[in-house]
């Protein structure tokens, strides 16, 4: 989560939010009171007091509803990755929101707010639950201030701020295109993805839980992935990056991509990488990965679940780092499969000719014809790697694999005659 820093307020632009925090606190004290005959209230007067302001009813917060104790924030995510191509991925992320922080709203930062809150038992150490979020989306963050943005374009403000901090370590992104949700579609305790409803009208809120239903959102972005931190390559640009992959892949590579997510205290992550339409993932490593078989296309995904709603521990107020470890193989199909060498098949063809017909200037000619190389002979010989070997794993290199890497610029066949 971008770090959020609230702003600083005066006494005399709080001045009149004093009075009315003043007020509304006192009405608190006495609206119990007044209908403790027989009704049985189950909304937050912060809420439904018309000197509030905040635009309506909301649920109780009962501790028992709140799934992260403790801590300011509740939000649960799915993060997909679609790799259209070995340098772009389309990004989009849904997230449910049941608590927010409120530090940078400074609407809810004065002492006598405070008092408020706590009177509905939201303490200071507490976020926003989803209900107040949503009765106080037309209120200014700052109540002294007409031209301050809403509750509901800072909160917007603040998402986007934290996707594009979450998409930092992952290369260059076009800004977030972020929308409200009426529903959202997020892992359930079964793994399985369940739809989730996400009502925007606070008067359909009346479900006795203040963090339900949540607050949801859906982003998209597109990623541009840096070659030379993610596959360990230079010299080669994106348009020949596309050939000489998919041609490592056919020869029976396996390509090696580690990404890294921070995951914030009170935030479970769902995220999903689909690999390029001709490959497929042959292992998720990393933190908790796991593969997903497509039975359709026949090929695997990655997943990984990464839960930190209950931090402990001595990181427990620093976000987690998550590692997204995935392998890629190539995706065979019933016309196209893997380059499959026999044992004992012919490696090289070498015609030496020396012509003696001149003692005072001896000729001598050499022609190799290569079929396919191993790897293992390269490392011999001293020829440098197509790719890193913590990126690649490349067992043998083809003719058509040797063409292809010196069009790409994967090789310098100088390297390969010397």
């Amino acid at each position: 989560m971008a770090e959020r820093h609230a702003k600083t307020p005066t006494e005399r632009r709080w001045s009149r939010a004093s009075v009315l925090l003043t007020v509304l606190f006192v009405v608190q004290i006495w609206v119990p009171t007044a209908f403790s005959e027989g009704v049985e209230l189950d909304d937050m007067q912060i809420c439904s007091n018309p000197i509030a302001g905040l635009g309506g009813f909301c649920d109780q917060r009962n501790n028992v509803d709140d799934g992260t104790s403790g801590i300011t924030e509740w939000v649960e995510g799915m993060y997909n990755f679609n790799m259209t191509s070995p340098t772009e991925i389309e990004f989009q992320a849904s997230w449910a929101i049941r608590e927010w922080d409120r530090s940078g709203m400074e609407l809810f930062l004065h002492p006598d707010m405070d008092t408020a809150l706590a009177s509905d038992n939201i303490g200071q150490n507490d976020g926003l639950p989803a209900d107040v979020l949503r009765a106080a989306f037309d209120n200014n963050t700052d109540p002294a201030d007409p031209s301050s943005p809403t509750v509901q374009e800072t909160l917007l403000s603040e998402i986007n701020s934290s996707i594009s901090q979450l998409l930092t370590t992952w290369g260059g992104a076009t800004t977030p295109q972020t929308n409200w949700s009426d529903r959202v579609f997020l892992p359930d305790s079964t793994g399985e993805l369940a739809e989730v409803n996400c009502a925007t009208d606070a008067g359909l809120n009346n479900d006795n839980n203040a963090f339900e239903p949540p607050i949801c959102i859906s982003t998209s972005v597109v990623i541009s992935l840096p070659i030379s931190s993610t596959y360990g390559l230079s010299g080669v640009n994106a348009a020949n990056l596309e050939a000489a992959l998919e041609g490592m892949l056919i020869m029976g590579s396996q390509v090696t991509t580690k990404f890294d997510v921070d995951v914030n205290p009170g935030h479970k992550g769902t995220y999903a990488i689909q690999p390029p339409s001709y490959a497929t993932v042959t292992n998720a490593g990393g933190t908790l990965g796991e593969r997903v078989h497509h039975t359709v296309e026949d090929y695997h995904s990655g997943l990984w679940i990464i839960d930190w709603r209950s931090p402990s521990g001595p990181l427990a107020g620093q976000a987690f780092k998550g590692d997204l470890d995935m392998t890629m193989g190539f995706r065979q199909t019933t016309t196209t499969g893997i380059v499959s060498v026999p044992p004992g098949d012919k490696s090289l063809d070498l015609r030496v000719v020396v012509d003696m017909s001149d003692e005072s200037n001896a000729f001598i000619e050499v022609v190799a014809g290569i079929y396919q190389i191993q790897t293992s002979s390269l490392d011999q010989w001293g020829v440098p790697p197509l790719m890193s070997k913590d990126k690649a794993n490349i067992p043998v290199i083809t003719s058509d694999g040797i063409r292809m890497a010196y069009h790409t610029g994967l090789l310098d066949l100088k390297d390969l005659s010397d």
